[in-house]
């Protein structure tokens, strides 16, 4: 498998302006290292690439930076804060165990990186869709695509159009609701058995009271209805 590769020019175009030129050797060895993991490679390019403008929020290091996408993409993996502090910081987290740093100390350590300004700001944007982030140009698309749809020189260029926004605008299917069964469904079916109970006794007076038939009763609508699936 290919290693992939990052240059300095394409990492600098992911940039705020005012960063580019603090992208150094070091920082893009630490990019390229992010990005020599065959199966992470996808996952850290999207992170670096995608989140960049939270740089915006403060006096930040390209360096600090990296740490902080490897650490949100680990977590994103459903980690454990410890586990993705060792897989970002390994030679950090040995050095800590050689001099040996309490446990106690250690995750006080990694519950302060976990809280600091950067990785906030990257594991929020981290967790918003990007559907929702991208809002804008979703309606832009949309428009463009109703202009072509009523002012295209081409018929099926129009049609095809149309088709699109209505199938974008598409109003949501009806969906079966399903009810979550709990330990709870014992109770409820408890209380219809008896509830049923108490009515076929009912109807049984009813009959012997000369007071109806028992075509009378079967005639009768059930105080609930029971929905067969």
């Amino acid at each position: 498998m290919t290693t992939e590769v990052m240059t300095p020019d394409q990492f600098k175009l992911a940039l705020p302006a005012q960063f580019r030129g603090n992208v150094t050797q070091e920082v893009m060895d630490g990019v390229n290292a992010l990005l020599a993991d065959p199966n992470l490679a996808e996952a850290y390019r999207e992170r670096m690439v995608g989140h960049t403008s939270v740089l915006r929020e403060g006096k930040f290091k390209l360096e600090s930076y990296l740490g902080a996408v490897k650490f949100v993409t680990q977590k994103m993996m459903n980690k454990s804060d410890i586990d993705a502090y060792i897989a970002t910081f390994p030679v950090k987290y040995q050095d800590f165990v050689n001099r040996g740093v309490s446990q106690k100390d250690i995750s006080s350590y990694v519950s302060a990186f976990k809280k600091s300004k950067l990785v906030t700001l990257i594991m929020e944007q981290a967790l918003i869709p990007a559907w929702v982030g991208n809002q804008d140009m979703y309606q832009q698309a949309l428009n463009a695509q109703f202009d072509l749809g009523m002012n295209a020189g081409s018929e099926k260029v129009r049609v095809d159009a149309l088709n699109s926004v209505l199938t974008q605008l598409k109003q949501p299917e009806k969906t079966k609701i399903t009810l979550d069964i709990s330990e709870d469904v014992g109770d409820v079916m408890g209380a219809v058995r008896k509830q049923m109970q108490e009515l076929a006794a009912e109807s049984q007076r009813y009959i012997e009271s000369g007071l109806g038939t028992a075509k009378d009763v079967a005639a009768q609508r059930l105080p609930f209805e029971v929905v067969q699936s």
